[in-house]
């Protein structure tokens, strides 16, 4: 089914009733209300062709006030008493957080969720608040809209399918771009760093100019303070939002260890942490007794479901929520309430 169709039938779900029936039925009369850890990343206007998990400001206005009416909305940290068996949710109940760190989330997102008395948590990646500059998907987005890129990818001699997923975003007109960023995008996030690196060096070298538009804004160390004087949570999310499983033990632990101690220099003690890319390793791998080892209460992935009681505390599911309608988010997450 395509999106469009899903969006059209999620929402007349939503509108005919059918869907606040169900969930009646399954929360209330056969008592199985469903925990959701739910995964938003910017809220914007527009969204660019590298940033595909963008929410315009009024869908996340409708979706934000959707679950304030009909859901319990938890704190992240919450979910540590419960579960040790301290408060059990009573009906469904979401819990909202942000990845990577864009000012959007201070600008737009905050004044609608403090609008509804929302809690949220927010994972920063680091690196970028720490000693300025942009995650690497922005660095390369304002490479390829930099005048001269098609003349500057050609000098860099590149080769193989990141090369022609490459060439093919630029030479498309617009309506395919993208689809093709989320392709490059889905095979440069776990390929090494020091490839990501040299591709961007090498376009760097070859002499496009400076892109005209300003790269996209991240949040401030300034601006992530005023979200805990609001009274939101901030997460850790790496560094540089590498891949944890893919990288040597070492660069793990500077990763881990590193985004926890750029928060504590910020007067924050992170104890929640969500993994780059949703990528958490062999169960009870490394990766998690590192968490474990730096202090970490909670972590989560981006696996598609409901929690469960007995959801490992360092692994737990989240949906991710790109741009759809609120029935069709709805409509998913009655589905996943009732697959569980």
């Amino acid at each position: 089914m395509s999106g469009a169709r899903k969006r059209r039938v999620g929402d007349l779900l939503r509108r005919s009733g059918a869907l606040g029936a169900a969930r009646r039925l399954r929360a209330g009369v056969l008592r199985r209300p469903a925990l959701f850890i739910l995964g938003y990343h910017r809220v914007a206007a527009e969204a660019p062709p590298f940033s595909p998990l963008t929410v315009a400001p009024a869908a996340f206005a409708a979706q934000i006030g959707y679950f304030a009416r009909h859901c319990d909305v938890w704190p992240l940290a919450r979910l540590a008493g419960a579960r040790q068996g301290r408060g059990a949710p009573r009906r469904d109940t979401v819990v909202i957080t942000f990845d990577d760190g864009y000012a959007d989330n201070h600008a737009n997102a905050a004044p609608i969720l403090e609008r509804h008395g929302v809690p949220a948590t927010f994972f920063v990646s680091t690196g970028p608040v720490r000693r300025g500059g942009r995650l690497w998907w922005d660095e390369l987005r304002d490479a390829l809209a930099a005048p001269g890129a098609g003349s500057a990818l050609a000098a860099a001699a590149l080769h193989g399918p990141v090369a022609d997923l490459l060439r093919a975003y630029l030479a498309d007109a617009g309506g395919r771009r993208p689809a093709i960023a989320r392709r490059l995008l889905a095979v440069l996030k776990r390929a090494p760093e020091t490839e990501r690196a040299e591709l961007l060096a090498s376009l760097a070298r070859s002499g496009a100019e400076r892109a005209a538009t300003p790269p996209p804004e991240l949040l401030t160390a300034a601006q992530i303070r005023d979200l805990v004087r609001r009274g939101f949570e901030i997460g850790a999310h790496g560094v540089t939002h590498a891949s944890l499983p893919t990288l040597a033990p070492g660069r793990q632990a500077e990763e881990i260890e590193g985004a926890l101690a750029d928060l504590r220099a910020l007067g924050i003690e992170a104890r929640s942490f969500a993994y780059p890319y949703g990528d958490a390793g062999e169960p009870g791998g490394a990766v998690e007794r590192l968490l474990a080892r730096a202090g970490v209460r909670l972590a989560v992935t981006t696996e598609e479901r409901a929690t469960r009681p007995d959801d490992a505390p360092l692994r737990l599911p989240r949906k991710v929520v790109s741009d759809q309608s609120l029935g069709h988010l709805a409509t998913r997450l009655e589905r996943l309430a009732w697959s569980r």
